[in-house]
């Protein structure tokens, strides 16, 4: 007892410490940013909210700095420059307070990792938060100390280009990658960050662009928003991230960055955000051209009032904002408030007069090797196995002739994806480079590109392809679409694969030749042809650097794959919004549809089923949310509940077997679901819960354990209350959102005892007695 109270007491001791610590670094920032505050004339506060294009010819970047009159800078990314212009504005200024220097480190400042949505693939959140580290380090040395990252826009439209740049369709997905990145970019120590500064974006509800049309508009219920698209947000916001930027969009009809409701309503009053808000690419002039502001001093004084702290790239808040206090539209109280926010930002960066950052933590190494490695690594982890026929992977040591084509097999740049303007494509392997270079291989290669990118349409080598493929064992074909045809302003209504690759595979099925594809993508593509001409599929989306040898490696069984998609990819682009957290309808379809030809002439009107689905491409997607194949298979049994019953303010405790049934060594992620089976609203028919990787040895069998508390069983109401009702779910677990075991669980909430003159006087949970709640079990081998 003694011991345990020994323990207990300097436990407490030490959270007391670190508590008064962050008081005290808090107390210290309140401080610093009212001394300056009081000191900053109209004009050197007016300047902290303005962030420029350093590259810009129209204005003196060093003249503007002395004067004070520049919050920050981006897209400069020369250290030697950033170092001399951080030195004006701590020795020449009349403040000494230095700029944040911002970049979009999106995947990578040199070395690129695959794009953010082939991260959320890996389902491994340590290893997101490495890649974010490794940039930092590297934008840090160069003199960047912000990035616009991550993105945490849940899009369930692959048509809209800037779904490369985020996590997915999955809520519960994207928060726990984005706090990861955060935590990776930041290398927060005592409050301070260390790394560079995260921002999260687009505040909010961007990735519901109508149509996938980059910067349209979207419409979203309220509940809807604060259901699907809010929560990583908030969670980022929660890790402490210290900046947010509003989308280019319209939400409801009301531009984000003239959004009242989104900037100070939740930001500010719900959540009480004492960071910087950030407009995004002259987002505050363009409330000119949405039709919300007559000129671009009205549009200052809406984006201004709304919320936004500070204007990007163009000079609205320059211009005018003095002119709109002296007028009395803005007040001097909430110009000081926007520029605390500057400086709240800035005093975590060390960059306010005085400062003296903590001791950095221990990093790791800054050798390009280790970098490349983790590059590697990361693609290795991201790319999914689609299609497998007759285990043609990892090609046998049978194969001694491989025919290599595809214009993406040898494309550096291509594979870098989308938001990569620091990356090199001399230093990026593809896989026609990685071969090259590789020792020991057992079979030759030729390479024919066929197409001179994934966009040509000319056909005419395609029969001299097909001469050469016939003289081949396997058929190695890595297409896709170019870096250019996804991320911002890169929408797509055509998602089949450009140009006439779709017709090079259709003429090397010809041959009868084993034909692996592997597609190189910003987005999920229309497949559903593809399919059809290939007997191995692996879909590796733009995998950056190191690319080539991750895609070799694979094919060769030196890796085995281990990714599992983050969003659902459609069989035709009609089927588009598609996600797997769709809510039920009234009239669920069960058998699939998506063949009209079946359809009998004058057939009654309901023959065929009353259902919601497509009479010609049914419902269900070509392949599910968190789908992925290894090169082993695996069965899962024993799905076992600690009890049958979640009380308020306990766990569960659910364990389920798995078993590697394969030849391969394997990784597998069991993922957890949930749906309310009787709710205030009609909820999805499955919300991804938990995810677990496991490692397993051909033969071996392992227990996989998670842990269901309340919080998990919480949904926002229609009065917008987010709690838990009490009542039955169903628990899901499988190796895909197309679940292979399930059960029920019922949670209890804690019930208020009254006297009897009302007044609460104690609260206790009501069990559930002789509950017997039967245990649903399918066996499924994949």
């Amino acid at each position: 007892m003694r011991k345990s109270a020994y323990i207990f007491s300097s436990g407490f001791l030490l959270l007391i410490i670190l508590t008064q610590g962050l008081q005290a670094q808090s107390d210290i920032r309140s401080l610093r940013i009212d001394s300056l505050l009081q000191i900053m004339t109209l004009e050197e506060k007016i300047g902290q909210l303005c962030l420029l294009n350093a590259v810009t010819k129209d204005v003196s970047i060093r003249d503007e700095i002395r004067k004070g009159k520049l919050g920050g800078i981006l897209n400069e990314t020369n250290p030697d420059t950033l170092r001399e212009l951080q030195r004006i504005a701590r020795d020449e200024s009349r403040l000494g307070i230095q700029l944040l220097t911002a970049r979009d480190v999106i995947h990578g400042y040199q070395t690129i990792f695959p794009i953010p949505l082939a991260l959320a693939a890996t389902f491994d959140t340590a290893l997101v938060a490495r890649t974010a580290m490794v940039a930092a380090q590297e934008a840090k040395a160069a003199g960047i100390n912000w990035t616009f990252s991550p993105m945490l826009d849940i899009s369930r439209d692959p048509r809209w280009g800037r779904v490369a740049e985020g996590f997915g369709e999955d809520t519960y997905l994207t928060s726990i990658m984005g706090v990861s990145m955060v935590k990776g970019y930041q290398q927060e120590q005592q409050g301070m960050i260390t790394g560079i500064a995260s921002c999260v974006k687009h505040f909010a509800g961007y990735g519901a662009a109508e149509g996938g049309r980059d910067y349209n508009s979207v419409e979203l219920s309220e509940l809807s928003l604060r259901t699907s698209y809010l929560p990583p947000f908030q969670a980022c916001l929660d890790a402490g991230s210290p900046a947010v930027m509003a989308g280019f969009h319209d939400l409801n009809g009301i531009p984000a960055t003239g959004n009242t409701d989104l900037l100070t309503g939740i930001l500010r009053k719900e959540w009480r955000f004492e960071g910087l808000v950030v407009s995004d690419w002259e987002s505050v002039t363009q409330l000119q051209t949405h039709g919300l502001a007559g000129d671009e001093k009205q549009a200052a004084a809406l984006a201004f009032r709304a919320g936004c702290d500070m204007e990007m790239a163009s000079y609205a808040y320059q211009t005018y904002l003095a002119d709109l206090i002296h007028a009395g539209t803005i007040s001097m109280p909430q110009l000081n408030q926007a520029v605390a926010h500057v400086l709240y930002l800035k005093f975590k960066l060390g960059l306010l007069p005085g400062q003296i950052l903590p001791q950095e933590p221990e990093r790791i190494s800054l050798q390009t090797e280790s970098f490349r490695n983790l590059a590697l690594e990361a693609a290795i982890k991201s790319i999914v196995l689609l299609k497998n026929d007759h285990q043609l992977l990892p090609l046998s040591s049978d194969t001694k002739n491989v025919l290599i084509v595809g214009p993406m097999a040898d494309a550096p740049h291509d594979q870098l994806g989308t938001w990569s303007p620091d990356g090199h494509k001399d230093e990026t392997i593809t896989p026609v480079d990685y071969l090259h270079s590789a020792e020991n291989l057992s079979f030759e290669w030729k390479y024919i590109p066929g197409l001179r990118n994934s966009r040509d349409i000319s056909t005419e080598s395609f029969k001299s392809l097909v001469k050469a493929a016939k003289a081949a064992d396997v058929i190695l074909c890595i297409v896709g679409e170019e870096a250019i045809l996804s991320g911002e302003s890169h929408s797509r209504a055509d998602l089949h694969l450009p140009g006439a690759q779709e017709e090079m595979l259709r003429a090397l099925r010809e041959t009868d030749k084993p034909i692996v594809a592997v597609i190189l993508a910003g987005r999920p593509l229309v497949l559903s042809a593809v399919l059809d001409q290939v007997d191995a599929l692996l879909y590796a989306w733009a995998p950056g650097t190191m690319g080539g040898p991750a895609i070799i490696r694979m094919l060769l069984g030196e890796n085995q794959p281990s990714g599992k998609l983050p969003i659902s990819f459609p069989t035709h682009e009609g089927q588009i919004p598609l996600y797997y957290n769709h809510r039920n309808t009234g009239k669920p379809a069960f058998t699939v549809l998506s063949d009209l030809s079946s359809i009998p002439e004058e057939a009654p009107q309901f023959s065929i089923g009353n259902t919601s689905q497509y009479l010609d491409e049914g419902f269900e997607p070509l392949f599910p949310f968190g789908f992925g194949l290894n090169y082993s298979t695996s069965s899962l049994s024993d799905l076992v509940l600690s009890s049958s019953v979640c009380l308020a303010g306990d766990s569960v405790q659910v364990s389920i077997n798995i078993t590697n049934t394969g030849h391969y060594e394997m990784e597998e992620t069991m993922q957890l679901y949930l749906r309310d089976e009787v709710s205030a609203i009609a909820s999805p028919v499955k919300e991804l819960k938990d995810f677990a990787k496991v490692f397993l040895k051909p033969g071996e069998r392992k227990k996989v354990v998670f842990y269901l508390n309340e919080d998990d069983f919480k949904y926002m109401h229609p009065n917008l209350q987010h709690f838990a009702d009490e009542g039955y779910f169903k628990l899901m677990i499988g190796t895909s959102s197309q679940t292979n075991l399930e059960t029920r669980v019922y949670f209890k909430p804690l019930v208020q005892e009254t006297d009897s003159q009302g007044d609460i006087i104690n609260l206790k949970t009501q069990l559930i007695e002789n509950e017997n709640i039967p245990l649903f079990k399918t066996e499924n081998n994949h």
